[in-house]
């Protein structure tokens, strides 16, 4: 993957992992393969304990660039796909009954995760919600408000999980945090909605808070860059300028993670 993102001229690239941290296959990347950037991460699913600050502050000290929410095992995933661990697309990571939550009485974040949006402030890193439900994101939202995080990205909010239309990611939108579009999201394995909804999303909020991503790395998907070129160049051709799709590329993902 590395090998085609600095063959194909990018700058940089992250990478997640539904099974933990990134945070070293991150660091050895970006010796070997410099110039290009490789930012890690950690997804705090069932592998590294769920919601669990001390696996985030491990990653964020180690380098860390981006923290996500709880994806396959959380909540918003086993509403939207009937259980933990699986897409209908693909199989992977384990099922389980009790999905991770975010939210507790009353709708209230846990403390769990207002102390992990506070290390994400603190080590001026993203925070990616994840497969957050649509209820729970606004919360999210306003959690990271009220911390003082300044980069919080709003994940794929067009594909299953959370599943919203592109007048609802608007409205989500200008409540704070940067939305992205996904190139998985309209895949022919998964096609949960259209480049033309893609457009929409990011005519109706601009460059400044919309991201292009491939979402990539399948076995029956393209090449992350392949997938991301192909994305970008169909958001243009569906009517979004092409000074605006180069922006989303250029400006606000490195903006993310402070590069």
């Amino acid at each position: 993957m590395a090998e085609a993102c600095g063959s194909a001229g990018m700058s940089g690239v992250a990478l997640k992992s539904h099974e933990g941290s990134t945070v070293d296959a991150a660091a050895i990347l970006s010796r070997t393969h410099a110039p290009l950037r490789v930012a890690g991460g950690v997804v705090l699913n069932r592998g590294v304990g769920g919601l669990n600050p001390a696996a985030a502050e491990t990653a964020l000290r180690l380098g860390a660039r981006v923290v996500w929410l709880p994806t396959i095992d959380a909540e918003g995933h086993a509403e939207a796909y009937g259980a933990t661990g699986s897409y209908p697309a693909q199989a992977g990571g384990s099922r389980s009954g009790e999905p991770v939550r975010l939210l507790g009485d009353g709708g209230r974040p846990l403390p769990a995760l207002v102390e992990i949006v506070a290390l994400c402030r603190d080590h001026d890193a993203c925070l990616a919600t994840g497969h957050s439900s649509a209820a729970t994101l606004p919360v999210v939202q306003v959690c990271a408000r009220d911390v003082g995080l300044e980069r919080l990205l709003l994940q794929h909010p067009l594909l299953a999980v959370p599943g919203l239309v592109p007048a609802a990611v608007a409205e989500l939108g200008s409540g704070g945090g940067v939305v992205e579009l996904t190139y998985l999201s309209v895949s022919p394995m998964w096609r949960d909605t259209t480049v033309a909804a893609c457009a929409d999303v990011a005519r109706r909020l601009g460059p400044e808070r919309v991201v292009l991503s491939s979402d990539a790395g399948q076995l029956h998907n393209p090449a992350p860059p392949e997938a991301l070129r192909a994305f970008a160049q169909s958001v243009h051709e569906a009517g979004v300028p092409a000074a605006d799709v180069l922006r989303m590329l250029r400006q606000t993902a490195p903006g993310l993670l402070g590069w």
